[in-house]
């Protein structure tokens, strides 16, 4: 029997998880393996006490603590094997899901569905088929939601790749940062042991006439601006000056950080539905067409002809039947009429009138016919398609 995973959480608002379909007398074989988080991270189970707790469809609570085994206690990872009791009773569950307690702190899960079906009747007409479907119908919800758990594996593992490069921007913002600090510091003793020097010899009469001394110091004033303005050897801390990256310029990298994620959500020729008109590439990015107005969409199956190609249309709203259409031995309750051409033009009526035993009849014209078109619609609700050209 396939064992079903399920990802719950405390904060009670992920994802659905696949149904858990049982029959009256089932028990004992069916497993779930469960990983609880807390916000998207594992919680750590060691120590607490988990149970599985529910209401079934004829109301018996269900408490159960002996089907859990532990398999990664510190992930949040555990087995539970359904007991008997759990199928004692058809319908939905009211309500089912687990249970942590530790030191008095208790926390439950969001709910997961189980539903019982009374014990089929397999010698009933159309039960293969019923059952058949039945399987079908389970075996696509899990498929749903195995996609859906890999979709989320895969943007969890984006925002990972970016929080990286987002990290190692940071540290390489501090690195040039505490460098244009170093170089300026060392910088600033170098002046400073030359204006000591200058005003030392100045004191002792021993250095330049104020002339020079002005020419000394205009020169050393365009050192410093010069040395200041050179970006291959950064000393001053001003994002322009170090080539750094400021506030404004992280929130723009974050914010094309986003939009390349939510594109690669939707890649080039995504087909999104929603109730919403405006075009997805204000809230997307991206380019985007409206797709199929006035059309519902039919999934391509290589092995039927008639739909084994993208892009092709067909199918129409109203039909009028053709003669061909007109059902074979076609049987009319007739009142009155009258019978045109052929080699008898007599009356007849319901119940036998006089009428040729031989011979052609001819054509019956039925007066208030009007060969107008039906509708050829299924049942429709309407929402925008869109699609991604780039």
């Amino acid at each position: 029997m396939a064992n079903q995973i399920f990802n719950l959480d405390l904060n009670k608002n992920n994802a659905i998880n696949p149904i858990i379909f049982g029959r009256l007398t089932d028990g004992n074989l069916r497993k779930i393996t469960v990983n609880i988080t807390n916000e998207g991270e594992p919680i750590d189970l060691s120590g607490f006490k988990v149970t599985f707790e529910g209401i079934s469809g004829g109301k018996t609570k269900v408490f159960d603590s002996l089907g859990v085994n532990l398999l990664d206690a510190t992930n949040g990872k555990f087995e539970y094997k359904f007991f008997k009791t759990a199928f004692s009773s058809t319908g939905a569950y009211k309500t089912a899901y687990f249970s942590i307690e530790k030191d008095g702190v208790r926390e439950t899960t969001n709910d997961i569905q189980i539903i019982v079906n009374t014990v089929a009747d397999i010698t009933a007409q159309d039960a293969e088929v019923a059952i058949t479907e039945l399987n079908k119908t389970i075996t696509l919800i899990n498929q749903k939601y195995n996609e859906l758990n890999s979709r989320v594996d895969t943007y969890e593992n984006d925002i990972k790749t970016l929080e990286t490069w987002m990290n190692s921007k940071k540290t390489e913002i501090n690195n040039i940062i505490s460098n244009a600090n170093s170089s300026f510091n060392q910088k600033l003793s170098e002046i400073q042991t030359k204006l000591d020097a200058t005003n030392k010899a100045i004191a002792q009469g021993s250095f330049y006439s104020k002339t020079e001394t002005d020419a000394k110091i205009a020169t050393v004033n365009s050192s410093i601006t010069t040395h200041a303005n050179n970006k291959s050897n950064p000393h001053v801390v001003t994002a322009s000056q170090v080539g750094a990256y400021n506030k404004d310029a992280v929130d723009s990298l974050i914010a094309n950080a986003i939009t390349n994620v939510k594109l690669a959500i939707n890649p080039i020729g995504t087909i999104l539905s929603t109730l919403n008109s405006a075009n997805p590439s204000t809230y997307l990015g991206g380019t985007w067409v409206r797709y199929g107005q006035g059309k519902t969409l039919v999934g391509v199956d290589e092995a039927d002809t008639y739909f084994s190609t993208t892009g092709k249309t067909g199918g129409e709203k109203a039909t009028k039947l053709t003669a061909d259409q007109i059902p074979e031995d076609l049987k009319l309750t007739i009142g009155g009429v009258t019978a045109i051409g052929g080699t008898s033009s007599k009356l007849f009526s319901a119940g036998g009138g006089d009428y040729s035993t031989s011979g052609n009849i001819g054509e019956i014209k039925i007066s208030n016919a009007k060969g107008l078109a039906h509708n050829n619609m299924q049942p429709y609700i309407t929402v925008y398609f869109w699609r991604r050209t780039a």
